[in-house]
């Protein structure tokens, strides 16, 4: 894969191998979950009304199921503040905490943390482990909502889950619906992409 081998051997390498123009072009490629942002912002951009309502809806669940572990995980969350101080968002790989699936909630139930999505990504380091970019002023806490976060991070703790385990069940399941949704819409996007393309070509 052309990205693939541009980031693995090195700027430099990668421009005398490649001709300029393709060489500037790879440096604007996404990568990270900046392009898993980027491809979040395309799904939810492509639905069509229905499968918007539909998504809405899921999302819904999502953050009610999100609103009940958090509620019954309150000594969890305790330790997790207390004694952990946010140690796992320390030195992370981000990209294999958050993807796609998160990307499409956090936009649809916290539409108005996008700009500040969009300035943390600039800071995102790809491949690399580093603090978790969503911190705030790089610190903490996290800058989205309590019910507006990722799946991995609500449901992954360090303590025993054992008095917990329904409600994390449950989220994962919710998430595991959105996955499933934006799975079997993909077609749908596809299709409606390239009757726009064809649209536009017949003008």
């Amino acid at each position: 894969m052309i990205v693939s081998s541009y980031l693995l051997v090195g700027k430099k390498e990668a421009d005398n191998r490649a001709p300029p123009a393709m060489a500037s072009e790879l440096r604007k490629v996404p990568v990270g979950i900046k392009a898993d942002f980027e491809e979040a912002e395309r799904i939810i951009a492509g639905l069509r009304p229905a499968d918007r309502l539909t998504l809405c809806r899921i999302c819904d669940e999502i953050q009610a199921a999100e609103a009940d572990l958090l509620k019954q995980a309150e000594h969890n969350m305790d330790r997790c503040i207390a004694a952990c101080q946010g140690l796992c968002c320390r030195n992370i790989q981000l990209e294999a905490i958050i993807g796609v699936w998160d990307l499409v909630y956090i936009l649809t139930v916290a539409e108005a943390y996008r700009e500040r999505m969009v300035a943390c990504l600039e800071k995102e380091i790809p491949f690399y482990a580093a603090d978790c970019i969503f911190l705030e002023n790089g610190v903490g806490p996290c800058i989205f909502p309590d019910t507006a976060r990722a799946e991995v991070c609500l449901t992954t703790f360090c303590s025993s889950t054992d008095a917990i385990a329904s409600e994390i069940r449950q989220v994962k399941r919710k998430f595991y619906k959105l996955g499933w949704f934006i799975a079997t819409r993909r077609p749908l996007l596809a299709f409606d992409r390239l009757r726009r393309w064809l649209g536009k070509g017949r003008r």
